[in-house]
């Protein structure tokens, strides 16, 4: 039992010199002639934790008394950090983004990396201070079954890491995407894509400008139409516009921005049509606010320009991203597996799949991609423009980020996506917006109301992906 005591203090003995290698050997490059900084990086936490493992395993090896059995007296070495290997991965495939995400995910990382280096520097001195005291058959037998228990244990751990890494982007060269994807859409930056008026609007807005809110399926139009509107604003003193020419909510709901514009936080509101009973209160005679009918957009459906596949169903839809289908053959589609793109939770995008299209039914594990911005993290995938890919989006915001050559939109249960078939709502997947001013409003906020009402308003936002509704 002895021996067994020692060898597991001993693995726990092993990170704590590691950690003391990290220090020295950072303390060490410091003083050394400059280096790249991932050669420092690489020398801190690989040869900082090999070597002083490695004299304290050769001690332990010559000097201590060992079961005679070369499994007994290995094994309590080798399990620990095989089973803490295993747990770390079972972890990872439960939760990679919460897991190994962001800074965490970068000490993780060289965590992982550095208990390698310690255990490769114990198990070096362990070997050559037990070379001369076993014979070499009885090595070769327990070392057989030795191999065969960390055999399995590494087949588990490679089959959580691959449910991972093969639904992983590890390049960000075959994106598909534009420039500010991420940011998008952003108010006065230079190369933004909001959309333009087509011709040079009759109304500018100098002074008091009027802040507007919204939900983010809808931003392409507001965000767009205060650029196309203000003057006067200098994105150098408002480092971001966005917080002094709009009020966004940590919420993202429509009762949050009602809210904000009943108390005077926002003078202009572009939200989702609300249900029959909050619409009634809204245009009760002794409401504060009006709501006024604005215009419908489309989530729509789309692949990469060579699929020739024309269309899909709901049901099929919903296959895929329950992830019942995989392959494209199995929709009358090329023979080729499918990458079904989606969105973080929480998201106007992410909800319109979990309510509309799968309809209750949980979705398949999402796609990621591994990012590298202060630290490496792994994260959902945004929709790469490959050959196999399936996305969905808000018509508005997909206008802003590719060609029509690009991508290729599909039909939904036989209907095809047209403005007169979002307007009638024929088309499956439709969105209702209304616009939320309050009675009192300021000359400013009541001049912009008319002009997106009026005839040129009506063409920008049709220019911004939506179906005006008046």
């Amino acid at each position: 039992m002895l021996p067994v005591l020692s060898a597991l203090l001993l693995c726990l003995l092993t990170p704590v010199l590691s950690v003391g290698g990290i220090i020295g050997c950072a303390a060490l490059v410091q003083h050394l002639a400059a280096l790249p900084a991932w050669l420092n990086t690489l020398l801190i936490f690989t040869v900082g934790p090999f070597l002083p493992p490695l004299p304290l395993g050769w001690l332990w090896a010559a000097k201590a008394r060992l079961p005679e059995n070369f499994l007994a007296r290995w094994l309590p070495l080798v399990l620990p950090p095989l089973l803490a290997t295993l747990a770390l991965s079972q972890h990872y495939r439960a939760d990679p983004d919460g897991a190994f995400g962001g800074a965490g995910g970068f000490v993780l990382s060289l965590g992982g990396l550095a208990g390698a280096a310690g255990y490769l520097g114990l198990f070096l001195g362990l070997g050559l201070g037990l070379r001369k005291r076993e014979a070499a058959r009885g090595r070769r037998a327990g070392l057989a079954r030795l191999l065969l228990i960390a055999g399995v244990l590494g087949l588990l751990t490679g089959l959580n890491l691959h449910a991972v890494t093969s639904r992983t982007f590890y390049s960000s060269s075959d994106t598909g995407r534009p420039a500010g994807w991420d940011d998008l859409p952003s108010f006065f930056s230079n190369g933004d894509c909001l959309m333009q008026p087509a011709t040079p609007p009759s109304l500018r807005i100098a002074a008091n400008h009027p802040r507007l809110t919204g939900t983010t399926d809808i931003r392409p139009l507001y965000a767009a139409l205060a650029q196309a509107i203000y003057t006067d604003v200098d994105p150098l003193l408002d480092i971001e516009p966005l917080e002094t020419l709009a009020y966004v909510p940590d919420a993202e709901d429509v009762a949050s921005r009602i809210a904000a514009l009943t108390a005077g936080e926002a003078d202009m509101a572009f939200v989702q049509e609300p249900d029959a009973a909050t619409l009634r209160t809204l245009r009760a005679p002794d409401s504060p606010l009006e709501a006024t009918p604005l215009a419908r957009q489309a989530l729509v459906v789309f692949v990469h320009r060579d699929n020739p596949l024309p269309g899909l169903t709901l049901a099929q839809l919903r296959d895929i991203y329950s992830g019942t289908i995989t392959n494209w053959r199995d929709v009358g589609g090329p023979d080729a597996a499918m990458l079904p793109f989606q969105y973080a939770d929480g998201t106007a995008q992410q909800t319109f799949l979990r309510e509309r299209i799968l309809n209750g039914r949980s979705p398949l594990p999402p796609l990621r991609e591994e990012i590298f911005r202060e630290f490496p993290r792994v994260q959902i995938a945004a929709y790469r423009n490959l050959p196999g890919a399936l996305g969905f989006d808000f018509r508005a915001r997909l206008r802003l980020c590719f060609d029509d050559d690009e991508v290729r939109l599909l039909s939904v249960d036989g209907v095809v996506l047209t403005d007169a078939n979002i307007r009638d709502a024929f088309w499956p997947f439709t969105v209702s917006y209304v616009l939320l001013t309050r009675r009192e409003a300021s000359a400013e906020t009541r001049a912009l109301r008319d002009w997106l009402l009026g005839p040129e308003g009506r063409d920008f936002i049709t220019r911004c992906g939506f179906v005006p509704l008046f």
